[in-house]
């Protein structure tokens, strides 16, 4: 009996370096994670005028989303990968302002994000590693809404409507450190962009967020 419980746990203890092995030999596999981010309100400057009739930017680009990621691994340290973005968040702003320019009142939306991203991981103990993030961002995909234009003559005669489709989408560049150990990734990073549709000349708006992922499986 002494022999037979021996051989169970030598046998439990290869099997368990061979499952940690295969977790640090990452080269040509496909990882799926899961997770929540949290975006803090976004950072932007008071120099230039911007447009808020229609939303607002605070609201609309700050609090939690739920994502997924794929990550392919070229080698053991460098990751190519790509995440989607979901939150429902606010659209177009409830005040009188919105309403009298014709756009649709106090309306919420589901978002949606894209990302494509680089990552390398520096390991710095038997389990755990810190990683670099660095891609580009496709945010606020489904925000289109409808802004409605009259104009009167001077006695009060309509004279015409004008019904013109926007949004608030807008490209950005992602990057941020984070760390990993087994399967939980947390990361602190910032979405940074001076291409938005929120002001009237170019200004640079940041957003920083947590991102907590843990993977589900891999291929």
């Amino acid at each position: 009996m002494k022999k037979i419980n021996i051989l169970l746990i030598l046998f439990s203890t290869i099997a368990f370096c061979q499952e940690h092995n295969s977790l640090s030999e990452r080269k040509g596999k496909l990882y799926l994670s899961v997770g929540p981010d949290y975006r803090v309100t976004p950072i932007y400057g008071s120099a230039n005028t911007y447009d808020e009739a229609f939303t607002s930017i605070d609201l609309q680009n700050s609090g939690t989303t739920f994502n997924y990621s794929l990550d392919y691994f070229l080698s053991n340290t460098l990751s190519l990968g790509f995440s989607q973005s979901f939150r429902y968040d606010i659209l177009l702003y409830n005040d009188e302002t919105s309403f009298n320019f014709g756009a649709r009142k106090d309306e919420k939306t589901v978002f949606i994000d894209y990302h494509f991203y680089l990552k390398y991981y520096l390991k710095i103990s038997k389990e755990s590693k810190l990683f670099l993030k660095f891609g580009k961002s496709m945010m606020n995909r489904g925000s289109e809404y409808s802004k409605l234009k009259t104009e009167y003559l001077p006695d009060g005669t309509l004279l015409f409507h004008v019904n013109s489709t926007r949004d608030f989408s807008y490209g950005a560049t992602n990057f941020g450190l984070g760390f990993n150990r087994k399967k939980l990734e947390l990361l602190l990073g910032m979405y940074t962009s001076n291409n938005t549709q929120y002001f009237t000349t170019s200004q640079n708006f940041k957003i920083l967020y947590i991102n907590l992922n843990y993977q589900i499986f891999k291929l």
